[in-house]
């Protein structure tokens, strides 16, 4: 149960560099059912603590939606001829 296997995935044919390797990890069935009752009793416990905002690595939220959005909120400021304020 203490012990996991990484095994690295050629992400490319013919793949020469690290960069193109990806790495895996292979747990006990035992490890997995653990981790997923932490993350599901966490993410209870958090979930209120998260701004509406947040949009990274959450459900139903996905990259396509937040640049959805971030375009809406683009082309209205640019049809109220605003100014829009932005940070990453």
């Amino acid at each position: 149960m203490t012990k996991s296997v990484f095994i690295t995935m050629p992400e490319k044919a013919g793949a020469t560099k690290c960069e193109h390797y990806r790495t895996i990890s292979l747990m006990s069935r035992l490890t997995k059912l653990i981790i997923h009752v932490l993350q599901k009793r966490i993410g209870g416990r958090t979930a209120d603590e998260v701004a509406e905002e947040q949009y990274g690595f959450m459900p139903n939220k996905g990259t396509r939606k937040a640049i959805f959005l971030l375009r809406m909120l683009t082309e209205r400021s640019i049809q109220t001829q605003k100014d829009l304020y932005m940070f990453s």
